[in-house]
């Protein structure tokens, strides 16, 4: 359901910006591409309005809710370490029942600050993990529970004995698991006016069709970026990076100690889909060549760690903050020297 790099819920919800009830859309990862990118990978978006209204015999509302809540998370399966990428916007949408369009654009600072704007003029900014409030708008980012139900058993169990599968009350195969959400408060007269309906007890009735996307400013990390990478300038060093099955981002540098002596690096971190990663590097040594190699002599220490920041597909630099007095520092501009056929195609950002 989603358009992969922008993360978009093709589903358009039918809001009544003064009804009682919730509507919600949902992605859960459904393709290899959206796994690849969890930040930017929308997988649930749900509204609701605050608070409910008061219905006296089914003929509308006695009291009007006062604002509109929206939440959409990312990163499935999250925990405390994870964080939102400095490099993805997260875009809500509105369309009422006469046509007017307006939306909210949200993105997270390298310094973990939301920042949420539109609707001619509300902004509002919050730390991922508290709540910000500036007028009409709020709004709040970090880790929640996982609202999502899901019985993967029963799933499984459908494929061979039908809807039989699915029996009360079931088992939700992602209990305890959390992700980060991102959770904006309206109230509703921001709203552009609409047809000018009413309820049965004469309130206004905003109609609104809302729906989500993100989009990714900068390239993610994902498998298209597998390869051999260097410096034109300083031929003969370089770097193998690799994106590899366990979810990982894997890197070998080659190059020489200011010896002379050859001098191999190794380095391997979770990654999250964003545009830049922080590996732990390490050096190894050992005696013996081919055959002769003897795996008791082999040696390794940590001397620093580098950050890859992925500018586009065929750009990065790489920045090296050593821990081990006889290496230095450096911050080296790199390129793309080869590529892997046949995986992902790590394609630059596409705006809307």
């Amino acid at each position: 359901m989603n358009e992969l790099n922008k993360g978009l819920l093709n589903s358009l919800l039918l809001l009544l910006l003064l009804s009682a009830g919730a509507a919600m859309a949902t992605g859960h990862s459904d393709s290899s591409s959206a796994s690849n990118d969890p930040l930017a990978d929308i997988t649930q978006f749900y509204a609701f309005m605050n608070p409910p209204c008061t219905v006296s015999g089914g003929t509308g509302c006695e009291a009007p809710p006062e604002e509109l809540i929206l939440a959409l998370t990312v990163a499935p399966s999250a925990t405390e370490a994870t964080r939102f990428s400095e490099a993805v916007v997260y875009h809500i949408y509105f369309e009422n029942d006469v046509g007017v369009a307006s939306q909210i654009d949200c993105s997270v600072s390298t310094g973990q600050i939301i920042t949420c704007a539109g609707l001619d003029g509300l902004s509002v900014s919050a730390a991922v993990g508290e709540t910000g409030v500036n007028g009409n708008i709020r709004v709040f980012a970090g880790l929640r529970d996982d609202p999502r139900y899901f019985d993967a058993v029963a799933l499984d169990r459908f494929t061979t004995i039908g809807v039989q599968a699915f029996k009360q009350p079931g088992l939700d195969t992602v209990a305890g698991s959390n992700t980060l959400a991102i959770v904006v408060g309206i109230k509703y007269d921001s709203f552009p006016a609409g047809s000018g309906a009413t309820d049965a007890n004469g309130h206004s009735v905003n109609v609104q069709k809302t729906w989500v996307a993100s989009e990714r400013t900068r390239p993610g990390i994902n498998a298209g970026i597998t390869g051999s990478w260097f410096n034109p300038e300083q031929d003969g060093q370089g770097w193998v990076i690799e994106m590899i099955s366990t979810g990982q981002f894997l890197f070998y540098f080659y190059g020489y100690e200011n010896s002379g002596e050859r001098l191999w690096l190794l380095g391997v971190a979770n990654h999250t889909g964003d545009s830049n990663i922080t590996v732990d590097v390490l050096r190894f040594s050992g005696v013996g060549f081919g055959a002769d190699f003897d795996p008791s002599s082999k040696t390794s220490e940590s001397v620093g760690s580098m950050i890859f920041d992925f500018s586009d597909c065929n750009t990065a630099t790489v920045d090296f903050t050593p821990t081990s007095g006889d290496l230095d520092a450096f911050t080296i501009p790199t390129v793309r020297l080869t590529s892997m056929p046949q995986l992902i195609v790590c394609t630059p950002a596409q705006a809307r």
